[in-house]
C-alpha cells in the first residue's frame, strides 16, 4: 500500500513538472509576440495567448489584427476577435471596415460591424458606399441593351419615357434587416410614374424635369431602406406616342365599325322586307287569276239553270281561302 502511495505521488510530481515545464516553454515561445503587442498597448496577456491555445486559433493572426484595431484607437478586447472567429466571421474584413469607420468618422463600434458581418453582409462595400455615395441607374439596365426608361402617361395623353440616376449612401444602422437597392429601385420608379401621372401636361415635365425630383424626394421613399437617397438626377427624358389620341382613334374606328354594323344589319332586314312583300303581291296577283279564272265558270252555271239575268242570285264560287281578307 505505501508502495502505491509513493508511486501515485511520483506521477503526480513529474505530471506537475511536464505542466509546469510545458507552460514555461509555452510563456517564452509567446513573450517575443507579447512583447510586440505590448509596445503598442494591446490589452493582451500571456492569459489571452492560452485561451487562444486551447480554443485551437491563431495567435499571430489574432495579434496582428488587435495591433491594428489599437493603432487606429478602436477600444477593444482580444476574447472579441475571438469570438468573432469562431462565430464564422471574417476578421479581416471586420477589422479593414472598422477602421475605414474610424478614419470616416462614423459613430460605428467593432461589435456593430461584427453583426452586420455575421448576417452576411459586405462591411467593407458598405462602409465605402457610406463615405462615396454610389450611383444606382433607374432603370436598371439588363446586360449590354440600353435601358428603355420608366413610361408614364401625362393628364394629356401624351406617354413620357424617363431614366434616372439616383445616388444614394449605405445606411449601416439599417444594413441589417432593411430592404436593399432592388427596393430603392422600385420606389423611386413608382416615384416618377406618379410625377408624371399628376402633371396636367407632358410640357409641364419637358420644362421643369426636377417636377420628378421634388415628387421623390417629398415622399421620402428611402424609409426602412439600407440606403438614403442623396439626390434623383433625371439623365433622360423622351416624349413617346399621344396615348389619348391613339385612345380616341381607337374608339372611333370601333364606333365606325359598330356604325356598319348596324347598317348591315337594316339592309338585310330591309332586303327580307323586300322579299316578304314580294311574295305577298305574288300571292295576291295568284288570288286575282283564280277570282278573274272562275268567272267562266259562273256563267256556264248560271246559263246552264236559266239563272243568267234571274233576280235569284248565283251561289257564289269560293275558289280559295282568302287568308288576307
Amino acid at each position: 500500500m505505501t508502495t502505491f502511495f509513493v508511486i501515485l505521488g511520483v506521477l503526480i510530481i513529474l505530471a506537475a513538472l511536464g505542466i509546469v515545464g510545458w507552460l514555461v516553454l509555452f510563456c517564452v515561445n509567446a513573450t517575443g509576440l507579447l512583447v510586440e503587442a505590448k509596445a503598442i498597448g494591446c490589452p493582451i496577456g500571456y492569459g489571452d495567448f492560452l485561451r487562444m491555445h486551447f480554443k485551437k486559433l491563431n495567435r499571430r493572426f489574432i495579434v496582428e489584427n488587435l495591433k491594428v484595431l489599437v493603432r487606429a484607437g478602436v477600444p477593444v478586447e482580444c476574447e472579441m476577435l475571438e469570438d468573432h472567429i469562431q462565430a464564422g466571421g471574417n476578421l479581416t474584413r471586420v477589422v479593414s471596415a472598422t477602421v475605414s469607420a474610424v478614419k470616416a468618422g462614423l459613430p460605428l463600434t467593432f461589435q456593430q460591424i461584427a453583426a452586420i458581418d455575421l448576417a452576411g453582409r459586405d462591411v467593407m462595400s458598405a462602409v465605402d458606399s457610406h463615405v462615396k455615395p454610389v450611383v444606382l441607374v433607374c432603370p436598371q439596365p439588363v446586360g449590354k441593351e440600353k435601358p428603355h426608361g420608366i413610361e408614364a402617361v401625362a393628364k394629356d395623353g401624351v406617354k413620357l419615357s424617363v431614366i434616372a440616376n439616383i445616388t444614394v449612401r449605405t445606411r449601416l444602422d439599417k444594413l441589417v434587416g432593411g430592404a436593399g437597392a432592388d427596393t430603392v429601385l422600385a420606389r423611386v420608379g413608382e416615384g416618377i410614374v406618379s410625377a408624371i401621372g399628376r402633371a396636367e401636361s407632358h410640357r409641364d415635365i419637358l420644362a421643369d424635369p426636377s417636377i420628378i425630383t421634388r415628387e421623390i424626394l417629398s415622399k421620402k421613399l428611402d424609409e426602412n431602406l439600407q440606403y438614403e437617397i442623396v439626390s434623383v438626377d433625371i439623365s433622360q427624358l423622351q416624349v413617346g406616342e399621344n396615348v389619348n389620341a391613339r385612345l380616341r382613334s381607337e374608339q372611333a374606328a370601333a364606333d365606325k365599325r359598330i356604325a356598319q354594323a348596324k347598317a348591315a344589319q337594316r339592309h338585310a332586314n330591309a332586303k327580307a322586307s323586300k322579299q316578304e312583300m314580294l311574295a305577298i303581291t305574288m300571292d295576291m296577283k295568284s288570288q286575282v287569276e283564280s277570282s278573274q279564272a272562275a268567272i267562266p265558270a259562273s256563267m256556264a252555271t248560271a246559263l246552264g239553270k236559266g239563272q243568267m239575268g234571274s233576280a235569284t242570285p248565283v251561289a257564289p264560287i269560293e275558289p280559295f281561302n282568302n287568308k288576307w281578307k
